[in-house]
């Protein structure tokens, strides 16, 4: 996924990834990845506010904004 390239890669070039976030298709940017955490996830505890603010919005635009919320990952009971 480029956008996840760009959070690990090039961390500080926010305006490739407001770029790239807005070609990247709804799917692709609610899709959980493989260990179930999705983008904002990555994003958030990577502690760049200002990406996960900007995905947020862009979800919300193109509708997907309560799966890129849910949370995948396993709840301790």
């Amino acid at each position: 996924m480029e956008l996840l390239r760009l959070i690990k890669e090039e961390a500080g070039d926010y305006p490739k990834f407001e770029s790239a976030l807005a070609k990247t298709d709804p799917e692709d940017i609610a899709k959980g990845l493989v260990d179930g955490r999705t983008l904002l996830h990555i994003i958030c505890s990577s502690g760049y506010t200002k990406y996960a603010h900007l995905l947020i919005t862009a979800g919300a635009k193109k509708g997907v904004l309560g799966e890129i919320l849910d949370s995948r990952e396993p709840q301790d009971n």
